[in-house]
C-alpha cells in the first residue's frame, strides 16, 4: 500500500488501485524466486506479465520511487506517509 499511495499521491485512487495490485503481482513473481519455484519464462496469474516484462515494470516502479525521493525537498520518512494512508489523505 505505502508505494502506491507514494508513486501515485496526485493521481486518481484508480491509479494508486493499479499500482497497488501490480505491486501484489510482482511480489508473488518475487517470492517464486525467493523460494526456488520454477520460473522459466513464468507468467504472473493477474498481469498476465512475463518474467521479463514484471523485471521492466518492477524497475520501472523503482525508478519513479528514487527520483521522487532525489528530487523532494525533505527526507523521506515512512511513518509521514503511514500517517496519511491512515489518515485516508493523499500521501
Amino acid at each position: 500500500m505505502r508505494i502506491a499511495h507514494f508513486l501515485a499521491d496526485d493521481a486518481a485512487a484508480s491509479e494508486r488501485e493499479e499500482i497497488y495490485s501490480t505491486v501484489l503481482d510482482l511480489y508473488d513473481l518475487r517470492s517464486d524466486v525467493v523460494h526456488g519455484r520454477k520460473l522459466a519464462i513464468k507468467t504472473s496469474k493477474k498481469l498476465k506479465l512475463e518474467s521479463v516484462e514484471a523485471v521492466r515494470v518492477s524497475e520501472g516502479y523503482l525508478r519513479r520511487a528514487l527520483a521522487k525521493i532525489a528530487v523532494a525537498e525533505t527526507n523521506f520518512d515512512a511513518t509521514d506517509l503511514d500517517a496519511q494512508i491512515a489518515r485516508g489523505a493523499r500521501a
